[in-house]
């Protein structure tokens, strides 16, 4: 029963994990075929827009175990 728990989870994370690879390694490439212009924007903007709620949530965490 155990391993069947094992693998009920991990197989879905391992499958998560490859296909941002895989999806980042053909975005790589097509880049590089295509030659996509750049708007001169920085990454940094989209990552704080994308992880902002881990952030928010990662707080929250801290302050509710400040209170505990």
């Amino acid at each position: 029963m155990e391993r069947a728990t094992w693998r009920y989870f991990l197989l879905p994370l391992g499958c998560s994990v490859g296909y941002l690879f895989l999806i980042g390694f053909l975005i790589q490439k097509l880049e590089s075929v295509l030659r996509f212009e750049g708007s001169g924007e920085s990454a940094m903007a989209f990552l704080v827009v994308i992880f902002h709620p881990f952030a928010m949530l990662l707080l929250m965490l801290v302050k509710w175990l400040l209170k505990q």
